[in-house]
């Protein structure tokens, strides 16, 4: 088959191009590596007729177990340490003359080469093969670099050589076409006309501001204007939304996909959309943006219903505490005069003689008689009720202006029937005085929530209200009431994947734990427990856990923690004989290190003739990154805004940023020096924690904090460090918990380092993540704060009196029973976490956070309560755990500065950004920096390495594997930007100047 590739779509960046398709340069340890042979490989070289012919044939096998590919090279091409190597090693006693290969001699090679190591050379058979492959690759994911990777990895594993660059660009793109096409005919043979106007109007230019720009600016508060904005948003994306509920099954297209298709629209403009791309394109884009965005609407009013109704009930309580203080006060005035009244009993001058009456009216004239009749027939907590209801009255303006128009654009879905009815009631409400027919209320609310008028009951419809929508919010929170259209608020049970899909998506997950029956899991657990157990008490009793002591005055346990190896003093000793240089020296040198900058690639390939300005990418990741703005970093940068705005529209995407960071990631943990970064051999220590960053301009995420804030609004960047290096990071709302993300920043780590340990404070912990962690092969260390606290989370298996003479006693027995009825539902999770097709972090929430009663939570929380068990115990019998959970804090902590001055270069410590898109953009910038700044120091530490082990220097080389490459003092980022040719920092140059200056 033959494929037409189109020129300007690269399927591989340069540096994946030069890694598969370009011959290796061997370096010495590669040379032992891929030219030692074995008996086999020997017997195929000396089958070559000539000398020339055997050398060739080490050379292609050495290039073949390097990259599984042959290179038809001539001799001049090969380095001559390489040539040189192979003619020693193998030929030392023949006088060799390399002459050059004839074509049947080398196809002939390549092709005895690859059977013996069980390869089949590259047919054009195999297209189709490859290209239906594609074809279901590209309904997984439409960017042509993933395809094209997968695809490359699938021949790898079928044993199949890859085909030259050519072949594998046509395929990819015949799939994307062919993708694009079947796409094409299905929008035009589903779209009806008049869904075609509906989603045009969209796009039309009849008003000052399309429909469409209206909807893609966020609401900046919970405020009563912006939330009718969002109301109106969500008005007009409805049917719309019904569109696509229809019609994107029909497409067949995934998450993934519909992800990438949306993000087009923050690309083109509504101009672009309405003339300058073919309409089925923008039927597409259209329907995929707005089926996200309608969702995150709703989230958003599911949200800010919260917001308010706990803002209301907050007032609520405030009002009926000072209005229960002044009836106090009330009634301590009115007791006095009851301590009058009843001194008439003990007056020795009344007479005895005087009538009842006479004393009666006396009684009057201290107090009247209304008076006396409501003191000795008010009930006290009657009385506290009404002050209660009185106070919801209070807020009733509230309500009206804050939550109703909430309500009428929510679609409710409840287990608990009265709520859906009292819900349904008040949407489909007309009139809102003298309501005298409404739904059942509980009998002891019928005095607060009604009241007679004219002989009949009427409702008091604010305290009505007011009483469903905390109905409303308690069933929210306890996972009774649900929302099928919104991304963070579905039912749990639609979130799980089938029962009959479980088995196959665990048996596809790489953790080998998640394949386990949870039978077999909890057995290895609970063996594990009381080996611990045993192990901690013998040790503990023989006094042999130096770290521990036990306060007998206050009865608790307390830990030594061992004193942290200070090198403050002797990184800065080092760094001060770096030279300074310009941030854009920096960049410009990682790049032509790990040519990350062409991971930007443009949001439209196939059109764009010519590669990106490195210049004009590098001003606007500057730019976002450090918070100085496009406009801004023109002036700096000497670089036309137009030109700045353009690039920041179609090159900085997430997806490019991430991939930028995850080829700077890989760099690095190629260098000889980062093994030496790890606390343990083959070990590495991921840890997570949050920053706090104010918004310059907010958005809902956005929350106040008057200690991290000041007077204005911010959000977390929560980020995953391991070995120095930011792996990825979130940004997260400054009001949600961390724990919930934290197995998702982890699980979802795309680059080539994977950390088996997780460190975090202790607001890592919820009742799910020690298990999730557990089931995905790793292992969740808090930094605990207080550990005699942590004794109370130790369980055993069973027979818990056979723990009587210990002096540290479990605190219950794991309901095993529980554990393994419900062991489908358990695996149904693993299944559900492990596919990524849901949010985990907001799965993982519901899981922790839903109050009704449910079986599967609770055996989740009793296996969780083993695990946590288990690792408390390991925490106690080892300080190393204590010591590296603390290290490898104390490193985020120091990337956090890193981060912090990135920010504040040209102002404040904030991110800029008008929608949560742009400020994401911002966040992935600053790390990228960041991570460039940690690379650059990274190769010259690397360099010194190499220099202090090839001299055998013990006393230089332990000390440079102590140097942490998180430090900034020689890097300049503010002035005026100067790109040149001549940027790329000569680094050897640099470290020979280092050794001279500290020998």
């Amino acid at each position: 088959m033959k494929h037409k590739p189109n020129e300007h779509l690269e399927v591989l960046t340069t540096a994946e191009q030069a890694a598969y398709y370009e011959p290796p340069d061997f370096n010495e340890e590669q040379h032992y590596e891929f030219l030692t042979l074995s008996q086999n490989e020997l017997d195929l070289v000396m089958s070559r007729g000539s000398w020339s012919a055997r050398a060739y044939c080490c050379l292609q096998m050495a290039y073949f177990k390097a990259v599984n590919l042959f290179f038809k090279v001539t001799w001049s091409d090969v380095s001559n340490k390489t040539v040189s190597f192979i003619l020693e090693q193998y030929f030392y006693d023949q006088k060799i003359k390399l002459s050059k290969i004839t074509d049947y001699e080398y196809y002939t090679q390549c092709t005895a080469i690859a059977q013996l190591y069980g390869f089949q050379m590259w047919e054009s058979q195999f297209s189709d093969h490859l290209l239906n492959k594609a074809n279901e690759l590209v309904k997984l994911n439409v960017n042509q670099q993933f395809i094209a990777l997968e695809l490359l990895t699938c021949l790898k594993q079928q044993k199949i050589i890859r085909p030259q660059y050519t072949t594998l660009q046509g395929i990819v793109i015949t799939a994307i076409n062919s993708e694009k096409f079947r796409i094409s005919n299905l929008l035009i043979e589903q779209i009806t006309p008049e869904e075609s106007k509906l989603i045009l109007a969209l796009v039309s230019n009849e008003r000052t501001l399309s429909d469409l720009a209206a909807i893609k600016q966020d609401a900046k508060d919970f405020k009563p204007r912006m939330m009718l904005q969002e109301c109106r948003k969500l008005n007009i994306m409805h049917p719309i939304y019904l569109i696509t509920k229809r019609i994107l099954p029909e497409l067949s297209i995934s998450k993934n996909n519909i992800s990438n298709y949306g993000t087009f629209i923050h690309y083109y403009s509504a101009y672009d959309l309405r003339q300058h791309i073919k309409v089925e394109q923008s039927y597409l884009y259209i329907l995929c943006y707005i089926h996200q965005r309608f969702q995150q609407i709703i989230d958003n009013l599911i949200i800010a219903f919260g917001y308010h109704q706990r803002h209301a009930q907050d007032k609520v309580g405030e009002i009926n505490k000072q209005a229960i203080a002044a009836n106090a006060i009330e009634q301590s005035a009115g007791m006095n005069h009851m301590k009058q009244l009843v001194r008439f009993y003990v007056d020795e001058s009344l007479s005895d003689e005087l009538s009842f009456g006479d004393i009666r009216q006396k009684a009057f004239n201290i107090l009247d008689k209304q008076a006396i009749i409501k003191c000795i027939s008010e009930d006290s907590s009657a009385v506290d009720n009404m002050i209660y209801w009185e106070s919801v009255d209070k807020v009733a303006t509230y309500l009206k202006s804050n939550i109703r128009c909430l309500i009428q654009n929510l679609e409710f879905s409840s287990i608990k029937e009265e709520l859906s009815e009292a819900i349904n009631w008040l949407k489909n409400l007309k009139i809102k005085h003298n309501i005298t027919i409404f739904p059942n209320l509980p009998p002891r609310l019928l005095p607060y929530l009604t009241r007679k008028v004219n002989d009949q009951t009427v409702l008091v419809l604010n305290r009505y209200e007011y009483w469903v929508y905390r109905k409303i919010q308690d069933s929210i929170t306890s996972g009774d009431t649900y929302f099928k259209d919104s991304l963070l608020y579905r039912n749990l049970s639609d979130e799980l994947v089938a029962k009959d899909k479980k088995d196959a998506i665990r048996q596809k997950l790489t953790a080998e734990t998640a394949k386990k029956p949870i039978s077999k899991q909890l057995d290895e657990l609970l063996a594990k427990s009381n080996q611990l157990w045993k192990k901690f008490h013998k040790l503990y009793r023989q006094g042999k856990l130096k770290h521990l002591y036990y306060d007998e005055k206050t009865k608790k346990l307390h830990m030594k923690r061992s004193a942290l190896p200070k090198q403050d003093k002797i990184e800065h000793s080092l760094y001060e004989h770096f030279p300074f240089q310009d941030i854009v020296n920096v960049i410009k040198t990682v790049h032509k290190e790990c040519r990350f900058l062409d991971s930007f690639s443009h949001v439209q390939p196939r059109y764009v003739k010519s590669e990106a300005n490195l210049d004009h990418l590098i001003a606007c990741i500057l730019a976002q990154g450090m918070n100085s703005g496009i406009a801004n970093m023109a002036n700096i940068a000497n670089i036309q805004y137009n030109t700045l705005q353009d690039t920041y529209l179609a090159r900085l995407r997430l997806a490019t940023l991430i991939a930028a960071n995850d080829m700077i990631s890989n760099s690095i943990s190629q260098m000889s020096i980062f093994p030496h970064y790890s606390f343990e051999f083959g070990m590495l220590h991921g840890a997570v924690d949050g920053q706090k960053f104010n918004m310059a301009t907010p958005t809902i995420k956005a929350r106040h904090g008057k200690k991290y804030f000041g007077k204005g609004k911010g959000v977390v960047a929560y980020s995953l460090l391991c070995n120095h290096v930011p792996l990825q990071t979130y940004l997260l709302g400054s009001n949600d918990h961390e724990s919930y993300f934290a197995f998702d920043i982890w699980y979802n780590n795309s680059s080539e380092i994977n950390p088996q340990i997780l460190t975090g404070d202790m607001h890592i912990l919820n009742k799910a993540n020690s298990v999730i962690m557990y089931w995905f092969d790793g292992e969740l260390y808090p930094r605990f704060s207080n550990i005699d606290n942590q004794l109370q989370h130790l369980y055993c298996d069973k027979w818990l009196d056979k723990y009587d003479n210990y002096d540290i006693k479990p605190r219950g027995e794991i309901n095993r029973e529980l554990i393994l009825s419900e062991s489908e539902n358990l695996e149904r999770i693993i299944a559900t976490l492990g596919s990524g097709e849901v949010s985990q972090a907001s799965l993982i929430k519901k899981l922790c956070t839903y109050k009704q009663e449910h079986k599967t939570r609770e055996a989740l929380y009793e296996l969780d309560k083993l695990v946590r068990s288990n690792q408390i115990l390991q925490y106690l019998l080892d300080p190393n755990i204590i010591s590296t959970t603390h290290r490898s804090q104390n490193r985020l902590e120091s990337y956090h500065q890193l981060r912090s001055d990135i920010a504040q270069a040209y102002g404040k410590k904030h991110l800029i950004g008008k929608t949560d898109w742009a400020l994401e953009i911002s966040n992935q910038c600053g790390r990228l920096i960041a991570n460039v700044i940690i690379h650059y120091n990274s190769m010259i530490l690397s360099k010194l390495y190499d220099r202090y082990k090839s001299e055998n220097n013990q006393k230089a080389f332990k000390m440079l594997k102590k140097i942490s490459p998180i430090a900034w003092q020689h890097i300049h980022f503010q002035g005026r930007l100067v790109f040149s040719e001549s940027a790329v920092i000569n680094l050897d140059e640099i470290v020979k100047n280092i050794e001279l200056a500290i020998r």
